[in-house]
């Protein structure tokens, strides 16, 4: 999980370098990072040997509360609203299993 934060530092060092990201794609690589590192988080909670406690279960839920948020505003800054729903569900669905 090091590795990833060491990445989405350097992510985001590039994010506020102006001029860097003409397209305006690295809030969509940063959040592939944040999300890996919930898949992380959510393996190291709810995996064989994991630490699962109602604390634990919370932080996640409102970890993936924010991704998806921000999936939300990063589907819609680049895409139609169609067809979102069927990923925010699946996101409701996830958070609702924790």
């Amino acid at each position: 999980m090091r590795r990833l934060q060491r990445v989405r530092a350097v992510l985001g060092a590039a994010a506020d370098a102006p001029g860097a990201d003409p397209h305006g794609v690295l809030p969509y690589w940063i959040f592939a990072v944040d999300t890996l590192v919930h898949a992380a988080r959510k393996l190291s909670v709810l995996g064989v040997g994991g630490r699962d406690t109602p604390a634990a279960r919370r932080s996640l839920k409102r970890e993936m509360s924010g991704l998806m948020w921000r999936f939300q505003r990063l589907w819609l800054a680049r895409n139609r609203p169609s067809q979102i729903r069927i990923t925010l569900r699946r996101y409701r669905r996830a958070i609702q299993s924790l």
